[in-house]
């Protein structure tokens, strides 16, 4: 899949364009407290998605506003989503890899932007478990 994009780098012949494969973006959230399977335990989370092709630029607005399905949505928008599900998951006993799918599965609901993400935690040692361990998920829609 790709779709076409204007060339910006400078040189480039004015109207050209470009194919582009994919696009994705990724961010971490650093240190956060997740009190899953320990309280106080904290972890590490690497998200990366892709985007649909296809998508437009946003407007000139931004924040908690919804964007619409062509429309790149705000990262910051996807961070703080991905926030609020980790502190608010409700079954602090689950492995981690059953508590990344459904914030994986989660997000794509919330974001028809997004044509596939990934999430990797990092799980420091921590209480009985001396063992630092990490999960990845990657979900598709």
């Amino acid at each position: 899949m790709s779709h076409e994009t204007q060339r910006t780098t400078p040189g480039q012949p004015a109207g050209e364009t470009a194919r582009v494969a994919s696009i994705q973006f990724g961010f971490s959230i650093d240190d956060i407290v997740t009190d899953h399977q320990y309280k106080g335990q904290r972890s590490t989370f690497h998200i990366t998605y892709q985007y649909r092709n296809g998508l437009v630029g946003p407007t000139a607005t931004k924040g908690s506003e919804v964007v619409k399905d062509d429309t790149y949505p705000f990262f910051q928008n996807v961070r703080n989503g991905i926030i609020s599900d980790i502190r608010n998951y409700p079954r602090k006993k689950d492995f981690y890899e059953i508590f990344l799918g459904n914030l994986a599965e989660g997000t794509l609901a919330d974001y028809p932007q997004l044509s596939w993400i990934r999430i990797k935690v990092d799980v420091p040692a921590y209480a009985s478990v001396r063992t630092a361990r990490f999960a990845t998920v990657f979900a598709e829609q």
